[in-house]
């Protein structure tokens, strides 16, 4: 100071007062680790750190941009993520989120983008894609295969799977674990079974399991031959009755032992008499010949019954016996007393 003649000085400090104007870095990074899936709901994920020494510092507190509608939240003091549900791949395979890092003085680091994948575990059972139902036809042989099962295990990660037949499915069944095929090891026959019943399972390497009832229809088919059914005797004829006559009407049935193709076809073995024929359709037995007793006294045939499937019934045996007709008596007369 100085009034022109006379003059003073007087040194001063200005001390610059250091604020907390330097917002937070965060120093954590990116998750290098993933997160399997079913690994349960509440634990934690990820832990966020930063640095504010910059310049004074009165502590650090941390949030989240976003909490993804409630499945994550943070611990503001110490920066730990947790996941608050139970993580599934097919559900969401990814959970992406930024933290940010806030000082007491309300400066606010830039927000750090982090990602944890889920990952896809072998959780899903397999699905059988094959048929509930199926038949064969009866007569088919043994050990035959009659079904083949099918699976799906697409629905996430597979490790592959085997198949197997459940222990209340019917005897005589087994399975290739590995291709599905089910072989059954009876010849089916309609007449003694209709049908099977198994339960194929189908279980991946994880130990994932799903089951099928299958219902194995076995299909009746005409293998039972006719029996023939008209008389087993025939009514005899007398010599000299004339040619080409009716002497017996063969009849049969095909209804007893399984499904019948119509229609029977009749005739006679190779050994029959051959002044007989037959009428493949009606069955009538016919004598072509005009019967002479001392010509022939009897006639053998045998009648056979054929259905539509060619199944040939036992030969029905008979004699067709010739009356001998005798002539007149002579006679005379005498004069009485002579």
């Amino acid at each position: 100071a100085s009034d022109g003649v006379n003059s003073s000085e007087q040194a001063v400090t200005l001390t610059i007062n250091n604020l907390d104007e330097i917002a937070p870095t965060i120093t954590s990074g990116n998750l290098e680790e993933s997160l399997d899936e079913n690994s349960g709901a509440g634990q934690i994920i990820y832990r966020a750190t930063s640095d504010d020494s910059f310049d004074i510092s009165l502590g650090v507190s941390y949030s989240l941009v976003d909490d993804l509608a409630g499945a994550l939240s943070i611990d503001a003091a110490t920066g730990e993520v947790i996941l608050t549900t139970d993580p599934n791949h097919e559900a969401q395979g990814q959970y992406s989120f930024a933290v940010i890092a806030t000082d007491a003085a309300g400066n606010a680091s830039d927000a750090q983008s982090v990602t944890l994948d889920i990952n896809d575990l072998d959780d899903a059972a397999p699905t059988i894609t094959s048929v509930e139902s199926v038949n064969v036809d009866e007569g088919i042989g043994a050990n035959q295969v009659v079904y083949t099962a099918t699976a799906d295990d697409t629905a996430d990660v597979s490790d592959g799977f085997t198949f197997s037949l459940a222990e209340d499915s019917d005897a005589g069944l087994s399975i290739n674990e590995n291709t599905g095929a089910v072989t059954l090891a009876d010849n089916p026959d309609h007449e003694a079974k209709t049908e099977y019943s198994f339960t194929v399972v189908v279980t991946d390497n994880a130990g994932n399991a799903s089951s099928q009832l299958v219902s194995l229809s076995i299909n009746d088919l005409d293998d039972a031959a006719p029996t023939v059914n008209s008389s087993a005797t025939v009514n005899a004829i007398e010599e000299n009755s004339g040619a080409g006559q009716v002497i017996y009407l063969a009849t049969a049935d095909d209804s007893a032992d399984d499904v019948s193709d119509t229609p029977i076809t009749f005739s006679l073995t190779d050994d029959s008499d051959a002044a007989l024929t037959i009428d493949l359709v009606s069955g009538e037995v016919s004598l072509t010949t005009d019967p002479v007793y001392f010509i022939q006294s009897k006639f053998n045939f045998a009648v056979i019954a054929t259905d539509a499937a060619n199944n040939a019934s036992e030969p029905q045996a008979l004699v067709l016996n010739i009356i001998e007709t005798l002539p007149p008596a002579a006679s005379v007369s005498l004069v009485e007393d002579t």
